[in-house]
């Protein structure tokens, strides 16, 4: 795939989290939550190294910051489930971005197509 445009892996796995937090705005227990962590952080550092994809420095950056805010090992806890509805709807505005950018015009120059 040329570098640049979207990987159908990095939407269906942008898809799998925003299924999740859909879910997770329901009074679920906490076990559910650190799914959620879970898989925040994987697609996170997914679509970083493993989704092919030609990302900014502060796309790479800004996902690396989610992947430490989510992730399951050293959890950060916000207290407050007003502030992570705002969180995640922050996080998925971002993998949203960046899973679905199109190719910008040096990237397609450069991979031959017009």
């Amino acid at each position: 795939m040329p570098k640049g445009q979207s990987s159908s892996g990095a939407i269906g796995a942008t898809v799998v989290v925003s299924v999740l937090v859909l879910i997770g705005l329901g009074d679920l227990p906490y076990g559910f939550f650190m799914l959620l962590r879970l898989a925040t952080c994987v697609v996170a550092l997914y679509l970083i190294f493993g989704a092919s994809l030609s990302l900014d420095d502060w796309h790479k950056w800004a996902l690396a910051a989610v992947a430490l805010l989510y992730n399951p090992i050293i959890p950060v806890h916000l207290m407050e489930k007003s502030i992570w509805i705002i969180v995640n709807a922050a996080t998925l505005v971002l993998f949203w971005a960046v899973s679905v950018r199109p190719a910008s015009p040096s990237n397609t120059a450069e991979s031959g197509q017009v």
